[in-house]
């Protein structure tokens, strides 16, 4: 691997823990006193999460889309970018540094991957020998009653992104979001495939 390329690499290691420690920062400065996600059993080594903070969601909008089967809420001021096979909803166009809802996008695909082909496809990432990304948890889960997988998986900088993965009338849908976002669990809960 060239100089340049490793210098590059280094230097967006840096920034990634540095927006990370940016965010950890802010919302310890913020308080969890609104925070209250609870974990509900359903079965073994099956969850659903339940949301139990009221977030006011009167003014926000749906989006829906037919093809793919699916709708869900999101906050108003968000932007929806179209994405090959899917939506991704971010809290604004532009990314702005040490935003609450900044820096992790909510998105939802149809892919054509298995399971197994997601986690292997994540995971083939590597510089110089080494993983640069991996999946580091993989459990059950239950989104609007189908059984899922909800993996979390990890960079080289040590963020988590959190992926639910479910197959629902011949469709496979990926699902990424923050977990520690409780805008991004209130959409979550609200996802709802179409009958």
């Amino acid at each position: 691997m060239s100089k340049l390329k490793l210098t590059i690499l280094t230097l967006l290691i840096l920034a990634l823990g540095i927006v990370a420690f940016s965010y950890l920062t802010l919302r310890q400065a913020q308080g969890d006193k609104n925070q209250n996600t609870n974990v509900i059993p359903v079965g073994t080594g099956i969850q659903e999460t339940a949301t139990t903070t009221e977030i006011d969601t009167a003014d926000w909008k749906t989006y829906r889309n037919e093809e793919y089967g699916f709708e869900f809420k999101y906050p108003g001021e968000w932007v929806l970018n179209e994405i090959e096979n899917g939506i991704s909803v971010k809290y604004s166009k532009d990314w702005q540094f040490g935003m609450k809802q900044g820096f992790s996008p909510f998105s939802v695909i149809i892919t054509n991957k298995s399971l197994e082909g997601f986690i292997k496809s994540y995971e083939d990432d590597f510089l110089d020998g080494v993983p640069l990304t991996r999946i580091i948890s993989q459990e059950g889960y239950i989104l609007d009653r189908q059984s899922g997988t909800k993996l979390i998986g990890n960079n080289a900088a040590g963020i988590n992104t959190y992926y639910i993965f479910v197959i629902y009338n011949q469709k496979k849908y990926l699902i990424s979001f923050n977990e520690n976002e409780e805008v991004q669990r209130t959409m979550l809960s609200s996802f709802h495939f179409l009958k």
